[in-house]
């Protein structure tokens, strides 16, 4: 029986625990290491110089097909593979304003998932909604991620159909990040959002912890955040992507063309309420907010 050959491509660490996982879930599928399949797997460690030779080493191998786990991984391999038309399915925030693909429509050899389109409307109906006084909220910003600008500029809009404006903090280095929040809560507000940024998402703990500090109520994408002390958290998790992403893997391994499954802005996400940060804030979120929730965490940061 001929083999496949996958590539599975990170641009965070990739533990060997998340690598057996992958593949014990693609076995399901039927590709089992051994028997039917070949796994050429690279990660680096957030290193963008180590990220696109990695690129190179895959671009340059037989694959029937790479997963591009981040956006920064799907980046890498899009510039490393030029004409060259190996099947990626990935999973990025921004696909056409990190430069990954031209449009969202059927018709590349790249398709995955990205960012569901209300996310940014369902953080300003929650902030709406708790903190009905609130005229404008304050967004900590990192410019340096591709897909940051596009989540602002979407954040925008969605804060004018609520009639609130936005500004933008931002912040760059984790010693930045306090000083930050200080001067959100000196300025009188109440609240703020996170960004999506590598340095909010392995800080997200202390972002959270620090909210509390300065009693603000964190609006986020990273579930982190809410379990050190932030309010809310919006995003799709793990789980859902890459259930979706191994369907797709195997329809593609079948003999579907990837320029036929449309990249996904659809998928599904959670929203985690920590209820606790509600008592320490004295606020109360509407009940039927907290009914949407997938999870209301009880236990104090």
């Amino acid at each position: 029986m001929a083999s496949h050959r996958i590539g599975l491509f990170s641009y965070p660490p990739l533990a060997e625990s998340r690598v057996a996982a992958v593949k014990r879930r693609l076995a399901d599928f039927g590709y089992r290491e051994g028997e039917n399949a070949v796994f050429e797997v690279r990660s680096s460690d957030r290193d963008k110089a180590v990220t696109a030779a990695h690129a190179a080493e895959l671009a340059g191998l037989d694959l029937d097909l790479i997963w591009a786990m981040n956006t920064n991984a799907a980046v890498a391999i899009r510039e490393a593979l030029g004409d060259k038309r190996t099947p990626v399915v990935f999973w990025a925030t921004d696909p056409v304003e990190s430069g990954i693909v031209e449009d969202l429509q059927a018709k590349h050899h790249f398709t995955g998932f990205a960012a569901p389109i209300d996310l940014q409307l369902l953080q300003m109906r929650f902030i709406r909604a708790t903190l009905p006084e609130c005229q404008s909220v304050t967004l900590l910003y990192n410019s340096t991620y591709g897909p940051a600008p596009s989540a602002m500029r979407q954040l925008h809009e969605e804060a004018r159909l609520y009639g609130m404006r936005v500004e933008v903090c931002e912040v760059r280095e984790f010693e930045r990040i306090e000083p930050a929040l200080a001067a959100i809560a000196a300025a009188g507000e109440k609240t703020f959002l996170v960004g999506p940024h590598a340095l909010f998402n392995t800080n997200g703990r202390r972002i959270g912890e620090l909210a509390l500090k300065y009693r603000l109520a964190a609006v986020a994408v990273q579930e982190s955040i809410v379990r050190g002390g932030g309010l809310v958290s919006f995003f799709p998790t793990g789980r859902h992507i890459e259930a979706g992403i191994l369907s797709m893997i195997d329809r593609i391994l079948k003999g579907t063309p990837p320029e036929q499954i449309p990249i996904d802005r659809k998928i599904g996400f959670s929203i985690v309420i920590n209820r606790a940060t509600m008592r320490r804030l004295d606020l109360r979120v509407p009940d039927f907010l907290l009914r949407e929730a997938d999870e209301v965490m009880e236990h104090q940061p």
